[in-house]
């Protein structure tokens, strides 16, 4: 369960990432290319025709392991020890002894790579959100400052 929270702080950072970086690019974009850029990252969702596609976080994920690298390793790490497999399940929580026949269920039976460095990468992922969130924190009102008011009736006072 740890693991696949991990893997979400790295998703939602890779995301968070984007955005700062796109609120850092915003004087050299075009108004209706920031729109297209931003509707799938805000609003995108899969499976839904009245909604924008959603982005594929992998490509995320990807861009902000150019800028920090082992990102990606990390994730696809998680990603392999968040399912149902041999790296998620069988291969964190038994101990294969061949030579006797014999398997041992438990927790700390063998040494987990992924497990011990999990808290670590948890720490550094949390960082980088913290990072990317205080900087657009600063940069988002700057931004809509900058906006045109959008014009059409208001609600009277």
């Amino acid at each position: 369960m740890g693991i696949t929270l991990a893997r979400s702080i790295i998703e939602n950072t890779a995301l968070l990432w984007r955005l700062r970086k796109m609120l850092e690019g915003r004087a050299i974009q075009k108004p209706d290319t920031l729109n297209d850029m931003l509707m799938p990252m805000l609003l995108g969702f899969k499976s839904e025709a009245n909604f924008p596609q959603a982005v594929n976080v992998l490509s995320l994920i990807d861009r902000l392991d150019k800028e920090i690298p082992g990102v990606r390793r990390a994730y696809d790490s998680f990603s392999e020890a968040a399912h149902p497999n041999y790296g998620g399940v069988s291969g964190l929580y038994t101990y294969t002894n061949h030579k006797e026949y014999r398997t041992v269920f438990g927790r700390d039976v063998r040494p987990s790579p992924i497990a011990n460095s999990a808290a670590h990468i948890t720490a550094a992922s949390l960082a980088l959100f913290n990072h990317a969130f205080n900087e657009i924190e600063k940069l988002m009102p700057i931004w809509l400052a900058e906006l045109s008011p959008l014009s059409g009736p208001r609600d009277p006072e």
